[in-house]
């Protein structure tokens, strides 16, 4: 059922594609294309929709909110996406981002 519903959306979005476009190069979807969907999905974390949806907005404003940079933009780009994957698969820091969100569940609850 999982492949019928995406290869369903992707030939729906290959129509919506090229009635935008007129013209459809192989080229376009290259290698890079397909790894930088699979780095969206990966860093938004399998199986977590939110996630996915807040990774890909993240990694795909950060090079156009750095275009001022544009010497440093990638190097900017790669170094986050290294921090990103560094601070998701850390064990520590994740339980300690626990404490800090049950801190301050606690601390607004006191204030209300």
């Amino acid at each position: 059922m999982a492949f019928v519903i995406s290869a369903t959306l992707a030939g729906a979005a290959g129509a919506l594609y090229v009635l935008n476009y007129s013209s459809v190069v192989a080229t376009k979807f290259d290698f890079n294309t397909s790894i930088l969907i699979l780095v969206y999905v990966v860093l938004g974390g399998l199986g977590n929709m939110t996630g996915t949806i807040i990774s890909t907005t993240l990694l795909f404003a950060l090079p156009e909110v750095l275009r001022f940079l544009s010497t440093y933009r990638m190097l900017i780009y790669a170094i986050v996406l290294i921090v990103i994957m560094l601070v998701s698969n850390n064990e520590t820091l994740k339980t300690m981002m626990e404490k800090l969100k049950v801190k301050g569940k606690k601390n607004k609850e006191v204030t209300e």
